[in-house]
């Protein structure tokens, strides 16, 4: 059967084309408005995705976004809360972005404003208050190369058992490429009833240039009774040195008298070097992973912790990077050794070494351990010798 195909039947078909032509233009419309709408509020949008962001990790965010476009935008006022204090606040930010890929932005450079950074130190360990969630979990830890960043008129304000510590900072660049980061603390005598820090000196300078960093280091503090911790008389003095277009990092220093609750030591003195495996870089997990060769030594005159004790002690070791792996020869003279298995009035211990940087821990020792004039104690028994053999491999 054939169909007609006369006047009345193109009009039909011609008014259904226009039908279909019709809302596709509506739809097309709709979305173009829709578009528009979100592009001319995006400030607000993204005012209110930050203050949402943040308040999913209970933290208050506010910000004016002042300037966004596909590759820039540009935050002021930033102000963040966590009910408590203000651990992060900026006059301004401005980050540059590329897309190398659909939805997948990438920061080029980071420039902010009169940062003000409040961390606590309760004499054990270092609180961010609460900043950390902000930073989304995604891969391995330390992955992220840090982009070119500008910081003008940064300050970090610590606040210990004692007081308030603070110090100034100024950043250009990025240290794996071309970059210089200074850092002035300021000299503070701070008491309260339970504690007290006197701190003279605090300066550290790093410049690099294409990749290879030098600068240096101070510091001096003269008495710290934080919490747990009580320290007198610490000095350390860093050195980044450009030896044949690598990076160097030289360091010495001493500290009078430490107390720890596990326990203590006086007349501490060390010394050593080390040489990142290529420039600073994010890409490791663990900071020994930076570094392909590390030499050190250290003496004390005396120590104790966890029910041993020593007279004097030094030790050495002189590690390079091998097979993912740091190793090489160690040594160690110990007078007057006190444990719960008897004392020694001289131990030695002379070998090889193999550390595991990532793991961070010791993954082989072959060498000799040799004790003079040793004595055990007379309760000690086969099982409990047994025990001691078993945590000194011979």
């Amino acid at each position: 059967m054939e169909q007609e195909t006369g006047p009345e039947t193109g009009k039909k078909d011609r008014k259904k084309s226009r039908r279909g032509l019709k809302t596709v233009v509506i739809v097309l419309l709709f979305l173009v408005s829709a578009m528009s709408a979100a592009w001319l509020f995006r400030t607000n949008l993204a005012e209110k995705v930050l203050a949402w962001w943040c308040a999913r990790q209970d933290l208050t965010c506010t910000a004016t976004v002042s300037e966004l476009a596909l590759g820039y935008i540009e935050i002021d006022e930033l102000v963040i809360d966590n009910g408590e204090t203000v651990p992060f606040s900026a006059a301004q930010v401005t980050a540059e972005m590329s897309w190398p890929g659909v939805l997948r932005p990438q920061l080029d450079q980071l420039r902010v404003k009169a940062p003000v950074l409040r961390i606590a130190f309760d004499g054990e360990s270092l609180s961010y208050n609460g900043l950390r969630r902000l930073i989304p979990a995604s891969g391995k830890a330390g992955e992220t190369r840090l982009p070119p960043v500008d910081v003008e008129d940064g300050r970090i304000i610590v606040a210990t058992p004692a007081g308030e510590l603070t110090a100034s900072v100024q950043v250009s660049g990025a240290l794996s490429d071309n970059g210089l980061a200074e850092i002035e603390i300021d000299p503070v005598i701070l008491s309260s009833e339970t504690s007290r820090l006197v701190w003279s000196t605090g300066r550290i300078r790093l410049e690099s240039v294409d990749g290879i960093i030098s600068g240096q280091a101070r510091v001096d503090l003269e008495q710290a009774k934080l919490g747990t911790l009580e320290l007198a008389g610490a000095e350390l003095t860093l050195d980044v040195q450009d030896i044949a277009e690598r990076s160097e990092l030289v360091w010495s220093g001493s500290v009078d008298a430490l107390s720890l609750p596990e326990g203590g030591a006086s007349g501490l003195s060390f010394e050593g070097r080390a040489e990142p495996r290529s420039g600073i870089s994010g890409g490791y997990a663990t900071l020994l992973e930076q570094f392909a060769v590390v030499g050190f030594e250290v003496d004390v005159t005396a120590a104790h912790f966890a029910g041993n004790s020593v007279a004097y002690a030094d030790f050495k070791a002189d590690l390079s990077l091998q097979a993912g792996m740091l190793s090489g020869p160690v040594s160690a003279s110990i007078e007057q050794a006190g444990t719960r298995y008897g004392t020694a009035r001289l131990m030695t211990v002379t070998g090889d070494a193999r550390f595991d940087p990532q793991a961070r821990q010791l993954d082989q020792f072959t060498g000799a351990v040799v004790l003079r004039q040793a004595q055990v104690e007379p309760e000690l028994r086969l099982p409990e010798y047994d025990r001691a053999s078993e945590l000194i491999q011979l």
